[in-house]
């Protein structure tokens, strides 16, 4: 009896002991784990970016198309509101399709641009307006005589009148591989179809087009886009809430599609190949979860990827970004970090994209780096620092340009991108070390404070003013208007 007595306290004591030591290892294994993450955390996640609520401009397109993709009739419907205090004497469009009419406007005509835009030689698009009626009354509309891009509409509001706004049109739609043009089995509708000029300061946005900037966006608007096609042909849209890009594709063919979803975001590639649309897909799943953290969640539900051949810069709308179907690897990688970059700077962030096209492009270029180095580490930034920007600081390109240059004041696209993406995103990390490192919190800041909203090169100064009691206007001056000079 008292044998089994001492057997039975030592097993209690062999069990005491092993639930002593596994609550041990588990203490050990926590204390570990929370090290690690003390470690490899990146900083907490920025929130959801919620758009504002405002009575909003609305947009209802519905397209149809001839069986060969080469005539596109549009009906749309408008509504637009006079949220200002004075009365607006007529209705500025901007409808970029009209430029394409002629080779001395079209965008895609550029010197640079055109062996790859027209590679038959240029095609002039068509454009019949077969009415304009405002709030049921047909009303004239006329084409601006030096800004073929611009429809101007008699039709004066009073402060808080709505237009209700009806086009009939039919385009002609070029061969042409541009933001506005058929190739192949692909039609692009890229701000192409008119939409309200946006409202600045000093009335109607009636900038210039550039052949280098992205096309001037509109204010943010509700857009549903609807169509009758032929059988085989689809139609793929960009974001519909909030959106201050109309972008549509029309496309046909076979053609490879890959999807997953992305912290709620439903993420889908388009390619000729199942290899290409899930290479897409897999960088996209790289660099959205990223971008979310540093910037914060968009409110946008579903996001196309579409695998094209580009001639030029406008490769992104909110919702639905275009990839050049040259690049592969980490090329692919890097470039798509700076068009993904443009769903936060273009349309969370918007800037002028004619007078400021540096704000933007610098903003994606920093943002894609800053993607590197957390996903690649330091080095790897540095590297690529190099070649994105130290490089373009280094080269002699055309003397009268500056990153403070408008859009049109730009020789070439080579020009235009080593300015704008090279030494723009230089005078950022200029004034990062200026900030003591404190320039990407001022960032995630402004999506805080002025999301959704055009921002300026006084806003960055007013923000570093506020961030450092520091006057950053002298330098922001000198470094975006000064011109280089050339030795004698």
């Amino acid at each position: 009896m008292q044998h089994r007595d001492s057997t039975q306290k030592g097993l209690e004591g062999l069990k005491r002991r092993a639930a002593e030591l596994l609550a041990a290892v588990a203490l050990l294994a926590a204390l570990m784990a929370g090290a690690w993450m003390l470690l490899t955390r990146k900083g907490p996640a920025a929130g959801p970016i919620t758009l504002p609520e405002a009575n909003r401009p609305s947009y209802t397109l519905h397209l149809r198309t001839t069986d060969d993709g080469r005539t596109l009739t549009v009906s749309e419907e408008i509504r637009w509101t006079n949220q200002e205090s004075g009365r607006i004497d007529d209705l500025c469009l901007r409808f970029d399709a009209a430029a394409y009419v002629q080779e001395s406007t079209s965008p895609a005509a550029a010197e640079d641009l055109a062996e790859a835009a027209y590679p038959d030689g240029f095609e002039a698009a068509s454009i019949a307006l077969e009415g304009c009626w405002v709030n049921g009354v047909l009303t004239d509309a006329r084409f601006d005589t030096d800004r073929p891009f611009l429809l101007r509409i008699k039709s004066p509001l009073e402060p808080g009148e709505t237009a209700e706004i009806t086009l009939n049109l039919r385009l002609g739609v070029p061969e042409c591989a541009s933001l506005f043009g058929k190739t192949g089995d692909t039609i692009r509708l890229i701000q192409a179809l008119p939409a309200v000029a946006a409202r600045t300061d000093k009335g109607w946005d009636v900038s210039p087009m550039s052949p280098y900037a992205e096309p001037q966006d509109m204010d943010l608007s509700d857009v549903r886009i609807t169509a009758d096609l032929p059988e085989g042909w689809q139609l793929i849209t960009g974001a519909d809430t909030g959106s201050n890009v109309i972008a549509a594709l029309i496309v046909t063919g076979e053609r490879s599609k890959a999807s997953a979803r992305v912290n709620g975001l439903t993420v889908t590639a388009w390619a000729e190949t199942d290899q290409r649309s899930r290479a897409l897909l897999d960088a996209a799943r790289k660099i959205l979860p990223v971008y979310m953290r540093l910037y914060g969640q968009l409110p946008l539900q579903e996001l196309t990827l579409m695998d094209l051949a580009l001639t030029d810069t406008g490769a992104a709308a909110p919702g639905l970004v275009l990839v050049d179907d040259s690049l592969t690897g980490a090329d692919l990688e890097h470039r798509l970090a700076y068009w993904l970059a443009g769903q936060w700077f273009g349309w969370a962030l918007r800037a002028d994209r004619y007078a400021e096209s540096w704000i933007l492009c610098s903003l994606r270029q920093r943002a894609a780096l800053r993607y590197i180095r957390e996903t690649a580490g330091a080095d790897a930034e540095a590297d690529l620092r190099t070649l994105w920007v130290e490089l373009p600081m280094r080269e002699n390109l055309h003397a009268a340009v500056t990153p403070g240059t408008a859009a049109d004041g730009f020789p070439d696209l080579y020009t235009f991108r080593a300015v704008m993406d090279g030494r723009g995103t230089a005078f950022l990390y200029a004034l990062d070390t200026w900030m003591d490192g404190r320039l990407d919190t001022l960032i995630t800041e402004l999506f805080r404070e002025r999301a959704f909203t055009r921002i300026g090169r006084k806003t960055l100064a007013d923000g570093i003013m506020k961030a450092t009691s520091r006057d950053i206007g002298p330098l922001m001056l000198d470094w975006l208007d000064t011109y280089i000079q050339e030795k004698p």
